[in-house]
């Protein structure tokens, strides 16, 4: 019974063994004094020296003098206590190469609790930092153009702002009446004069239709027009209007398509109030 279990116990050692030369992450056995005792195969591959060159040597003939010092101070307060200590070194291989490791550090303890050796395990994250801080520059430089362009795009629409309240304050201090209906024949724009023409706020007129300001027979007659200028055709009529407020009004006024690209989105009316003038006529 004891051969057999001294022979199960010499096969689980031996796949522990193998499990740890095979394993990627690179293993490290010190003594107290910290002198290397066992390197895996990982940890030869990783750093460029042999079995031969690592075993009785100390650790720190990797140190690339990058690591800071308190780094070092606070692996060792936390073993001396005998408790596992985990951090990054900045370490160099044979070759001088600098890599980065991820560093976890146990204690080990033998049955009557005496801390005789230090098992390290180390992953090689180098070029997991330098892809994380690629993707941190490309991050942060998105996040620059997304600021610039948010920007600009402010300077853009504050100008644009501007530019519209110049052109409004011009229009709505013009004797003339000034609108513009898109394709659907509704009301994008109107200036004081025009939209006091039909008893209305500008605010109220803008997003109104014709159908809206107009009823039979004056519809009728009017919508022939502003369908003439939607395909495109300037017009230029005399019109007689029956305001909200019951009187009669005219106006001399031009229908100006909008033309873009070919297609007509829309058009201007320039129109000029000839009331006093008409009924001087009528008059006569």
């Amino acid at each position: 019974t004891d051969i057999t279990e001294r022979h199960a116990g010499e096969q689980e050692l031996r796949k522990l063994s193998q499990a740890v030369e095979q394993s990627f992450s690179s293993v490290i056995i010190t003594d107290v004094d910290a002198r290397i005792e066992y390197v895996n195969d990982a940890f030869c591959r990783v750093s460029g020296y042999s079995r031969e060159e690592l075993l009785g040597r100390n650790p720190r003939l990797l140190k690339s003098g990058k690591t800071p010092a308190a780094s070092y101070a606070a692996m060792w307060a936390t073993l001396v206590r005998g408790d596992a200590w985990k951090g990054e070194f900045t370490n160099r291989r044979k070759n001088g190469e600098e890599f980065t490791e991820v560093v976890q550090i146990s204690p080990i303890r033998q049955p009557n609790g005496r801390i005789t050796h230090y098992l390290g395990i180390r992953e090689d994250v180098t070029e997991r930092k330098r892809i994380n801080e690629e993707l941190d520059r490309h991050r942060h430089h998105l996040e620059d153009l997304i600021t610039e362009r948010t920007n600009a795009l402010e300077k853009s629409n504050a100008a644009l702002k501007k530019n519209e309240e110049f052109i409004k304050t011009i229009t709505d201090n013009v004797p003339g009446l000034v609108s513009y209906w898109d394709s659907n024949m509704r009301c994008q724009f109107a200036n004081k004069a025009y939209a006091h023409w039909w008893g209305m706020a500008p605010e109220a007129m803008t997003g109104c239709t014709l159908q809206e300001l107009l009823v039979p027979p004056q519809l009728d007659d009017f919508e022939p027009h502003f369908a003439a200028a939607l395909r495109g055709e300037p017009q230029h009529i005399e019109r007689e209007y029956h305001l909200q407020n019951g009187e009669i009004g005219y106006t001399w006024a031009h229908y100006i398509p909008d033309i873009r690209d070919g297609k007509t989105v829309g058009f201007y009316v320039l129109a000029t109030d000839i009331t006093a003038i008409k009924m001087a006529e009528l008059r006569l």
